[in-house]
């Protein structure tokens, strides 16, 4: 039995988003995610927290202050924003009880090389974890396909296994996203198996199209074994665009709620 978390930036999106906290309770979810809360008061999300009972297991980083930002880890010359951005998504996670907080990395310019990136990328990261550990928060690294977000610094799972590698501390880890890896035309039973030892937190969305489980390319057995076989014991997101309604997608999950 896999324990799910409802990511609330994709899901019950019929919903005004603090009454999304409910609903996921109802239809059986333990916990929640939620990529971006910073536009909400700080004690609405946390009221609706707890009148609903549930634990928030993850929170991205804010993606920075441009349209087109994706993180700014590894971005030269926005340090500033960076560290700004990182101790606000931490204040959150104390306030809340949040365990994870994803950094994004960004999509540098053609102008800037790659040295130069992950040279600020380590410095940020570094910090960012001193920071973390501070308030008893984890951090994660997530690999983003490039058809989707062309550019991105961490390319591949391999990428960020290496970019992990580089840094100190026991807070750090990988969130293996089974979407971007499927869409990226990685392996997805074997990266699972081969990036156990770094995952610390999964999400999961079929392909080519971002829908629930079932309704696209993806071996959902095949991955649901593998992940159940690696020992992972933490939350899997559901994280994807329902294609007709958040409860009528939820077929697939139905073994897997509290209240099935």
């Amino acid at each position: 039995m896999l324990r799910l978390s409802a990511n609330l930036s994709t899901l019950f999106g019929e919903l005004p988003f603090l009454d999304r906290f409910a609903a996921a309770r109802r239809a059986g979810f333990m916990a929640v995610e939620v990529q971006y809360p910073y536009a909400h008061a700080k004690s609405d999300v946390a009221a609706a927290l707890a009148d609903s009972g549930l634990d928030l297991v993850l929170v991205n980083a804010p993606p920075g202050l441009q349209p087109r930002d994706r993180g700014l880890a590894a971005i030269p010359g926005r340090e500033t924003e960076f560290r700004d951005g990182m101790e606000l998504a931490l204040s959150w996670s104390s306030a809340l009880g949040n365990r994870f907080v994803h950094v994004l990395s960004g999509v540098p310019g053609e102008s800037q090389s790659r040295a130069a990136c992950l040279e600020v990328w380590q410095a940020n990261m570094d910090w960012a974890a001193e920071q973390a550990r501070a308030e008893g928060v984890e951090l994660l690294l997530e690999a983003l396909n490039p058809t989707d977000v062309p550019g991105y610094f961490v390319r591949s799972l391999d990428d960020a296994l290496a970019l992990l590698g580089r840094l100190e501390g026991p807070n750090v880890g990988l969130l293996f996203d089974v979407y971007h890896c499927a869409r990226a035309g990685e392996p997805v039973v074997a990266q699972l198996h081969a990036c156990a030892p770094w995952t610390r937190h999964i999400q999961i969305a079929d392909a080519p199209a971002r829908g629930e489980p079932g309704t696209g390319e993806i071996d959902w057995k095949a991955v649901f074994s593998a992940i159940a076989a690696t020992g992972y014991r933490g939350f899997v997101g559901a994280e994807y665009s329902p294609r007709a309604g958040t409860l009528e997608g939820l077929g697939w999950a139905r073994p897997h709620l509290e209240n099935s």
